[in-house]
């Protein structure tokens, strides 16, 4: 059965047992599984073989939480590199229950096989195997029978297979399975099954036993044989057995223990004799594993050494300390007797006070009395005015309310029996005014969604499910109130915080201290079903390490990339991180392509990727990996690389900027008497990874060559063969150790090396330890790579392997001198990583270019105060200039927008003495502006978060793109999208649901229209300013696009760019003639230069 699961398909994974004399073809079980389901059993207190009825509901109690948790990551262990996943173990029928919870948690989908094997042929194996009678036999094939249909659940059914026929008839049953799991059926593997795997000899045949026991296991068997398929509902026809079951079975149980151990018993000789051979052979590798001890034994040595270093530095601190406790002991006692005479002082002048002052405020707490009276009978008096308001606000509004709703619902059911009769006739209207109608009587009958300012509800930035049971955590508060700049960092790393210090955290130290939050994530997932995050720890000031939630699977982030369910997941937890601590602006940092996609998503957030290695390099990077990087290259706003040769290869993709390594030089500078390697010989020194790049064959060379000097290797060696250096008696693994005893082995150290292989990846590193090494003042000795040869006058460069061994000898004749380590410690002091931060940061600055938003009102306040209220609320831009004109509004406008600006650095006020229309007072603001990129704007409007990113970031990925807008909800082009809403909180939710699905894209359009637009000062400068001709509006954003795809650019929509819009509110003030006379003028001057106008269209879809 196993064997065909594998025909279709499935993985067994890597624990399965092996064959065994009874069993040749395997057990096909998954040994782990198995010892964990024996210790489940053994918990409930009974074994595979026991008959007792496990109680229900027992696998929901508290002790079985731990043991589910356990069982979830043996699951994820193996689900991680598979999609369909095969488990095998009889005990499954029994403890079904407890691991339907598991796979619940894990969300995995499961399906249910039921291999049925005819009772007599379990009975002759029991009868061989364990020696139990064919009665007993009967009964455990009955209780596994009962145990599972019962446990199958009301959802849930399984398959029935029976043994006899797979062994006969396996193309129809493979088929059978194949249609019931959904897998594909590989025809040359079942060809395979049937023609080398199976074997009829499986069938070890049948034995008929003389209990009752074995009949009832017989009329089970047949009649489950006769269905396709069993769930909880076939209890029904097992029910009547129960009683003859429970009634035979009642004294069997220890008897089988009994019977089980005699074949525990037989089984362990049989593996003793198995075993002698091992033992033998165990005993040959005596001489090895003598070696290895004595290995073992000199880095004990080592260890102890360190430890007795690390014990004289603690007494001295000790000691230290003790005296440092006597001095301030005695400061203490002097301390003491002043402040007992000033206390003494203090409670004189405090009686004196009391004494001046108690008058006073007996006086004051009458005067207190009585107004608090006066207020109380205000309070009463207003109250009372209130609830007689109340009522008569009521009354009015019961008076006319169902009056008005009755006319308005006829009205409406009106309008929408005549909309298909009317619908031919509007083609003969002109499109402005077939537009006005519909949205009037939109508005006024079908109640859709106009914004009104006046009763606008708050604004929600949350679009994932429901917090407000977020309980936070002190940690969390203290994130809360952490002092920030405004911008905020998100580290998506290659390595977690704690794992080795490294470039991701010491850029993300240096960063908070700059003034930034930065938010440090894991490399692992927090199991939850609900989206949100774990704050683990604040290692630094302002640092936060955060975990995020995940549900199901997790993946492994070096070796898959995240699909869409796994991405839904982490957006989500992003979201809730983001609500939770207050991010508005932030820069996700990006060190690993896994992370693209979910950092995309976030608003207001600008992408830098930190493209530490040449990952082709690598002998594990997936074909996969390497095109996401490639995309993350090309959507990125800002690209760094640490080393010129990578900068190299990354700029045939895409522009990058070198921030180089650098080293903690205020820790690996400073003079200590810690030295956690002890000899009395010279000690050549290598800290850090060794793997394939590590050229062990050049240290052997180099070890040979100096047998009187000691090569010391500190690091872990996984991917790199060791057993040969391992052999020679001069060199030393230490193995890996933390980040705080580097300084400890580097006291050691008489030379550093750095002997890497040459290979592209080498060639691409700048590696962090040549700064390490020099901010100690350490002679270094590298091979050729060409980052280190830029500083060729402060280390020897080896360019072959003798070469090499000649450079040794001249660093170690360089040991003792001060001035050359001077020299190198100075130089490193110039390269730290407070400076690499820096570098950065200023880098970040440089790709957030000045925007001008110029905003052209006439009269509609209430639109205006909303649509500033929005800017402000949800642009989170730092480098904003906001240009408002006003073109001679008849309201309060131009009184609000002066008091506005008073309050505001970056706004603009221009107040026209006229009504310019709509080119002319828009060409107002343009020529004012300053700004790279330049954003006209409706006054009608309502902007979304993180609107003006998602502009600029569409112009600056795309060069061929001269003028870009958003998408909206009412619009009389292919900017308007289907959606719906009924106010602004709707609004928000529904918009960032479209904008997530349409991340990066673009929609090509010749016109957009101009209720939101932006384009460059570049195409400004090519185009020119908007036409006057066409006075109040009508045809200017037509005549702007055609002069822009003249000048050789293409005009997009941004689909993940969202803007809500009332449409045409200043035109709404027009009378229907004079617009319609207006709209025929300017399209006589429109077709005048450009020819026969086409009008506008919804894209496909729409409506």
């Amino acid at each position: 059965m196993s064997k065909a699961l594998a025909v279709l398909g499935a993985q067994h994974g890597n624990y399965v047992t092996a064959a065994a004399d009874d069993n040749p073809k395997g057990f096909w079980e998954d040994a782990e599984i198995v010892a964990f389901n024996d210790g489940l059993l053994g918990s409930l207190g009974i074994g595979w073989f026991d008959l007792a009825e496990i109680p229900q509901g027992i696998f929901d109690l508290p002790y079985w939480h731990q043991k589910r948790a356990q069982a979830r990551l043996l699951m994820q262990a193996r689900l991680a590199d598979c999609s369909c996943f095969a488990l095998k173990d009889p005990r499954l029928c029994r403890l079904l229950p407890f691991w339907q919870s598991v796979w619940s948690d894990l969300d995995v989908r499961v399906r249910y096989v039921v291999s049925l094997r005819e009772p007599g042929g379990v009975m002759q194996s029991l009868l061989t195997r364990n020696q139990f009678y064919p009665g007993y036999s009967a009964a455990l094939w009955l209780r596994h029978l009962f145990d599972i249909v019962n446990g199958l659940g009301s959802n849930n059914s399984a398959l029935v297979v029976d043994y006899s026929a797979l062994l006969s008839a396996p193309a129809e049953q493979l088929m059978r399975m194949s249609t019931y799991l959904e897998r594909p059926c590989d025809v040359h593997k079942l060809t395979e099954f049937v023609s080398e795997f199976l074997d009829r000899e499986l069938n070890h045949g049948a034995i008929a036993g003389d209990s009752p026991l074995c009949d009832l296991a017989e009329y089970c068997y047949r009649q489950i044989c006769s269905l396709e398929q069993i769930s909880n509902r076939t209890a029904a026809i097992l029910d009547p057995c129960l009683p003859a079951f429970s009634a035979l079975t009642q004294a069997m149980r220890e008897d089988a223990r009994y019977i089980d151990g005699l074949h525990n018993s037989k089984t362990w000789h049989q593996l003793g004799e198995r075993h002698e051979q091992t033992l033998f052979d165990l005993n040959s590798q005596i001489v090895r594993i003598d070696a290895e001890i004595s290995e073992y034994n000199k880095q004990l040595r080592g260890e102890i050494n360190r430890l007795d270093a690390t014990v004289l530095v603690r007494d001295e601190a000790q000691r230290e300390h003790a005296r440092w406790l006597k001095q301030l002991s005695t400061h203490l006692a002097e301390q003491q007797k002043n402040y007992s005479h000033l206390h003494l002082e203090l409670q004189q002048q405090l009686a004196e006070l009391q004494s001046d002052y108690s008058d006073k405020i007996a006086e004051l707490e009458l005067t207190l009395g009585k107004q608090d009276h006066l207020i109380t009978e205000q309070k009463s008096q207003l109250q009372q005015l209130a609830t007689a308001q109340t009522a008569e606000l009521q009354h009015l509004y019961a008076s006319v309310f169902w009056k008005r709703r009755l006319a308005k619902r006829y009205i409406a059911a009106l309008y929408r029996r005549t909309k298909p009769i009317i619908r031919p006739f509007l083609t003969l209207i002109p499109t402005f005014i077939a537009q006005r109608i519909k949205a009037l009587l939109d508005n006024c009958l079908l109640n859709k969604p106009v914004m009104s300012p006046a009763a606008m509800p708050v604004y929600s930035e949350n679009i994932v499910p429901d917090t407000a049971d977020f309980q936070p955590s002190p940690l969390v508060n203290v994130a809360r109130h952490a002092p920030t700049n405004g911008l905020d960092i998100i580290v998506f790393p290659v390595i977690d915080w704690a794992f080795r210090i490294q470039r991701p955290q010491h850029l993300a130290r240096e960063l908070a201290a700059l003034g930034h939050r930065v938010f440090y994530l894991t490399t692992t997932f927090h199991h939850s079903k609900q989206p949100g995050f774990v704050l683990q720890d604040n290692p630094a000031p302002n640092v936060f390490i955060c975990q995020l939630n995940l549900a199901g699977i997790h993946p492994i982030i070096y070796q898959t990339l995240p699909d869409s369910r796994v991405l839904k997941n982490l957006y989500q937890s992003v979201e809730v991180l983001r609500q939770q601590l207050n991010i508005k602006r932030s820069v996700a940092l990006i060190d690993l392509p896994f992370w693209h996609l979910v950092a995309a998503a976030i608003p207001a957030c600008q992408l830098v990727y930190d493209c530490m290695d040449h990952h082709a390099g690598f002998s594990t990077n997936s074909e996969e990996m390497h095109q996401q990087e490639c995309k993350l290259l090309h959507s990125a706003d800002l690209v760094i690389t640490t080393a010129a040769r990578l900068s190299e290869h990354i700029s045939r993709e895409r522009e990058n900027t070198v921030v180089r390594n650098a080293a903690e030089v205020s820790f690996f500078s400073k003079k200590t008497e810690q030295y956690l390697y002890h000899s009395d010989r010279p000690v050549v020194g290598y800290y850090g990874a060794i793997s394939e790049w590590f050229d062990i064959d050049l240290v052997i060379t180099a070890a040979k060559n100096y047998p009187q000097w000691d090569f010391v290797l500190v690091g872990n060696t996984f991917g790199c063969d060791t057993k040969n250096a391992e052999k020679i008696e001069n060199i030393h693994f230490i193995g890996e150790v933390p980040y705080s005893d580097l300084l400890g082995y580097l006291n050691a150290f008489d030379i550093c090396t750095i002997p890497f292989k040459l290979v592209e990846l080498t060639m691409c590193t700048n590696p962090v330890k040549v700064y390490e090494y020099l901010a100690a003042g350490k002679p270094v000795v590298a091979t050729a790579m060409p980052e280190v040869q830029l500083i060729e006058e402060l280390l020897h460069i080896a360019h072959s392997s003798e070469d090499f061994i000649t450079k040794l000898d001249l660093a170690m004749k360089e040991v003792g001198n001060e001035a050359l380590s001077q020299e190198r410690s100075d130089w490193a002091k110039q390269h730290d990583w407070a400076s690499r931060a820096y570098q950065l940061s200023h880098l970040v600055s440089e790709i957030t270019p000045k925007v001008s938003v110029i905003v052209l009102t006439y009269n509609n306040l209430d639109m205006t105060k909303a649509c500033l209220d929005s800017i402000e609320r949800f642009t989170h831009y730092p480098n904003l200039e906001l240009i408002i004109v006003d073109n001679a509004s008849s309201d309060n406008t131009p009184e609000f927008l002066r008091e506005y600006a008073e309050s505001k650095g970056n706004v603009t006020v221009c107040l026209n003495d006229k009504n310019l229309g709509f080119s002319a007072g828009n060409n107002v603001g343009l020529k004012i502006a300053t700004g790279d990129y330049l954003v006209i704007l409706n006054n009608d409007t309502y902007v979304t978060e993180g609107w003006l990113d998602g502009l600029i970031r569409a112009l600056k990925r795309n060069p061929e793109l001269g003028l870009v807008g958003p998408v909206t909800n009412n619009i009389g082009n292919e900017a308007k999208i289907n959606i719906n809403y009924n106010d602004m909180l709707e609004m928000a939710v529904m918009a960032r649901k479209y904008t997530y699905q349409h991340i990066g894209k673009l929609y090509l359009v010749d016109c957009a229209a101009f209720f939101c637009v932006m384009f460059s000062r570049k195409v400004y400068e090519d185009v020119g300013l908007m036409e006057e001709a066409f006075g109040v509006g009508f045809f200017e954003d037509d005549d702007y696009c055609n002069r822009v795809r003249a000048a050789g650019y293409q005009i997009a929509v941004v689909e993940d760019v969202f803007v809500h819009h009332h449409l045409s509110a200043s035109f709404d003030k027009l009378k229907v003639e004079v617009k319609q006379a207006l709209f025929e003028k300017n399209k006589v001057i429109y077709e005048k230069k450009w020819g026969a106008w086409v009008p506008h269209k919804y894209r496909p879809g729409v409506h």
